[in-house]
């Protein structure tokens, strides 16, 4: 039987054409995921992927499997979900989960409604968008800030803001412009900029991937000086002029950057969504109250 790590190992051979490139950003070895999906194949006496086709493509087969297995398992979090509110304490409390690049906007949320609703007990989690999406669905939180739609019939994804992309320039580099006092659109070619060192997050945040079929497509090829999973070490590396670096626009405050200058990317460019999800079934003053504090604060 198809486990849930099966599944999404198999969904990411399709969504990346290839084996190789697949088992990258899942960070596992080539060998590992041919054999984990032939195994699966194997069970299943079928070919789930047509390995003629570049990129890889499912199978007729391999389409009906995933569609099944995928149904299955909304059913059954539908089922647990159910369960959990059946039984769940009377006691007033939220649990919020964030993706790590969203702590600079829930700043001006949390603490407005810690004010308004004191008798709440709030437990805020941080985590990868993957984990935010499995522990929502699972019912372990209430609501998550996440980058990226929780996609599934049971769950409500809110767009509540559309960020920008910066790229960072900092003073001491060729492009730097001494004079520059506001955020404007690049008045280069960004292939200009073709080997240039960069801070970028790692690969397993949702932007970094972004940034890279975004260089792909421009056939861009910058010499990634660092990775790292904190925004601030991005800024510090970039203000020592270490690198460059794309971050979204939510993640920083401008009159605290000095010494950098701030390009805007085209918005089309990839995506710097913020999203609220949770759960359709699950409804409570408190929930209703962040929802309303979240969309008022990040519209304006």
């Amino acid at each position: 039987m198809m486990t849930k790590f099966d599944l999404k190992h198999l969904l990411a051979v399709v969504e990346h054409g290839s084996f190789s490139k697949a088992a990258k950003a899942l960070n596992v070895s080539q060998p590992y995921l041919s054999n984990r999906v032939k195994t699966i194949e194997t069970s299943i006496r079928t070919e789930l992927l047509n390995r003629k086709t570049h990129p890889l493509t499912l199978t007729a087969a391999g389409e009906l499997y995933v569609h099944s297995v995928q149904k299955l398992e909304q059913d059954y979090k539908i089922l647990l979900r159910a369960i959990e509110q059946l039984t769940e304490s009377a006691a007033a409390r939220l649990v919020v989960g964030i993706h790590p690049t969203l702590a600079r906007p829930l700043q001006r949320i949390l603490p407005q409604f810690v004010a308004q609703r004191p008798q709440t007990e709030l437990q805020v989690t941080e985590e990868l968008q993957f984990d935010l999406s499995e522990q929502i669905l699972l019912n372990k939180m209430d609501l998550c800030f996440s980058v990226q739609p929780v996609v599934d019939r049971a769950i409500v994804s809110d767009l509540v803001l559309q960020g920008v992309p910066y790229l960072l320039i900092p003073k001491g580099h060729a492009c730097y412009d001494p004079t520059l006092q506001t955020i404007m659109q690049l008045p280069f070619p960004i292939e200009q900029l073709a080997q240039e060192r960069f801070v970028l997050l790692k690969e397993s945040y949702v932007l970094r991937r972004e940034i890279n079929h975004y260089f792909d497509a421009i056939d861009l090829h910058p010499n990634v000086l660092m990775e790292t999973n904190s925004m601030d070490t991005v800024l510090q590396f970039v203000s020592a002029n270490l690198g460059l670096s794309i971050v979204p626009s939510y993640a920083i405050d401008p009159t605290t950057i000095q010494d950098v200058n701030i390009y805007t990317l085209p918005q089309a460019t990839f995506s710097c969504d913020v999203y609220i999800n949770y759960a359709k079934m699950k409804q409570s003053d408190a929930l209703t109250t962040l929802i309303t504090l979240t969309k008022q604060q990040l519209a304006t």
